[in-house]
This record gives C-alpha cells, sequence and structure tokens, in this order.
C-alpha cells in the first residue's frame, strides 16, 4: 500500500525518499512492485537489530496496516521526534496520534489519495510547524513512560483489590 502511495507523490518530492525498514516473505514482491511501479526515490533496507538509526534520521514514519491495534512503530517514531501518519483504523492509534494534526495524522482508513495528500501536506509545510509537531510527539510519549505505565497499573490493582 505505501508503494502505491508514493507513487502517486514522488514526483512532487524530489528532495524526499521513502525507505522501508523490515523483511518479510513478501520482500521480493515489493521490490518487484517498486520496479513496476517505476519509483526512482525508494529503498529497501531489510531487517535491522537497530532501528533507532533509522529513527534517529527519518522525519515521517508511516504505518499503512489496516489493522493495529497499537502501532510500537508510531510511538517508537514520535519518541524520535518523527512525524507520523497512520490509518485511523484503532482506539490504540487515535490515542497515540489524538489530537490529529497535533502528534501527528490520521488517515481514513483504505483512503490511499488521503493518505497520499496527507504526506504532501507534511512534506510542504513550514519547518517551524514541523518542530512543534515532533516536540508534542516527543511530549506525548512520557505517557507512555515505564514509571507512568507502571503507576497505571498499580491504581487498577489496588483498585480491583478494593472490590
Amino acid at each position: 500500500r505505501l508503494l502505491r502511495i508514493w507513487k502517486r507523490i514522488e514526483h512532487q518530492l524530489p528532495h524526499w525518499h521513502l525507505q522501508l525498514v523490515g523483511d518479510g516473505p513478501d520482500r521480493d514482491a515489493l521490490h518487484a512492485l517498486a520496479q513496476e511501479l517505476g519509483l526512482k526515490q525508494v529503498s529497501f533496507e531489510g531487517a535491522t537489530a537497530t532501528p533507532q538509526r533509522y529513527y534517529d534520521k527519518a522525519s515521517i514514519v508511516c504505518l499503512t496496516s489496516p489493522e493495529e491495534s497499537w502501532g510500537l512503530s508510531l510511538t517508537e517514531g514520535q519518541a524520535h521526534g518523527c512525524i507520523c501518519v497512520s490509518f485511523e483504523c484503532s482506539a490504540g492509534v487515535k490515542e497515540i496520534l489524538s489530537p490529529h494534526g497535533e502528534n501527528g495524522f490520521m488517515v481514513t482508513p483504505f483512503n490511499d489519495e488521503e493518505y497520499a495528500n496527507t504526506l504532501l501536506h507534511i512534506c510542504n509545510m513550514p519547518s517551524e510547524e514541523q518542530h512543534a509537531i515532533r516536540l508534542n510527539a516527543i511530549k506525548r510519549c512520557e505517557n507512555y513512560a515505564p514509571a507512568v505505565i507502571l503507576e497505571k497499573w498499580r491504581q487498577l490493582i489496588e483498585a480491583v483489590a478494593k472490590q
């Protein structure tokens, strides 16, 4: 899906490059699709034990899964100051990226045209606006720090124990 979305906008973003990180059984088919689509600004980085090096260099993290209960790549991207884009496909995605446009961007599920337009919007927005979203995203990740999550679990367990 992301390769087809990128095909819609690649020619409008000559200074941008799509990197796909990861591996799997569809790798050869994805390479073939990228070639079939004539994509020039895309690379397949393969599996890595150190994804943070990609997050550190990335501007945008794209999640195009039609179903994603909790997009870990979104929170990892936000922690590294990336602007994240995902289909609005679950409560988890809404939790991570809300409010829309402030901590990231949500797109109507399966709407590839809207997804492409959202990427264009982000790529063309002033750097000050991008920077503000990046800072909001980093701040948002504080909600998922281990100490914060442990405290929520402690409160839940205590509440259940009192019943």
